[in-house]
């Protein structure tokens, strides 16, 4: 009878077994850091992209031009009514600033209306909403964040676009000033007339209080 052939046995003698231990335990090691590594990076990487956005977006705040009308020259104000006139001496900023006087004499910090309305501006969650609604990229940031008075700024134009956006392609400053005042329909509300009056007062008189000569004034 034919005998089979005994099968090869490799024998590890107890130094190599060591060796081969460590060098699987190393490789595991290196598995786990590279799958950790990995994972950082595709985070940071998330974040980083996060950042640049958030960057990006608050360069645009810094940056973002307030509509304007450009002074009239004295052939074009015999063009105009004395309404167009008064409007056309004034450019947006000049408005808001009114505006933020009127509400919290500009006091970032300011809480008013029980403590629904916020920032220089006093905007309350509904108007925010209705704005970051209409403007996307106000979601960025917070509601709270209208503490903040360049973000309530742009936060102020948004809500003007969606809802009166023509008063903000022309510079309709009464139109603006009450429907900040009194919500969409605000010109509608007997009760923002007295409010835009307020308003025009302060903002005639911070433009003759400062260093540019308006004629008229």
């Amino acid at each position: 009878m034919q005998r089979s052939k005994p099968k090869r046995v490799n024998l590890v003698s107890p130094e190599e077994g060591v060796i081969v231990n460590k060098f699987n335990i190393l490789l595991v090691l290196m598995l786990v850091g590279l799958t950790v590594a990995y994972g950082y990076n595709t985070y940071t990487n998330g974040n980083e992209e996060q950042d640049q956005k958030l960057r990006t977006k608050l360069e645009k705040f810094e940056v973002t031009p307030k509509p304007e009308l450009l002074r009239v020259t004295v052939e074009e104000d015999n063009a105009l009514s004395s309404e167009e006139y008064v409007n056309s001496l004034f450019t947006m900023q000049d408005l808001l600033d009114a505006l933020c006087d009127v509400e919290s004499n500009c006091t970032e910090d300011s809480i008013g209306d029980d403590g629904f309305a916020i920032g220089p501006y006093q905007i309350h969650y509904a108007y925010w909403f209705d704005a970051a609604e209409w403007d996307a990229s106000l979601t960025l940031f917070e509601y709270e964040d209208c503490y903040n008075k360049e973000y309530a700024e742009l936060v102020i134009i948004a809500y003007m676009e969606r809802y009166v956006p023509g008063a903000i392609e022309s510079f309709d400053p009464e139109t603006i000033a009450r429907t900040h005042n009194g919500g969409p329909h605000g010109m509608t509300k007997d009760s923002t007339i007295e409010y835009w009056k307020t308003v025009k007062s302060v903002m005639e008189e911070n433009v003759r209080s400062s260093s540019i000569y308006y004629p008229g004034f």
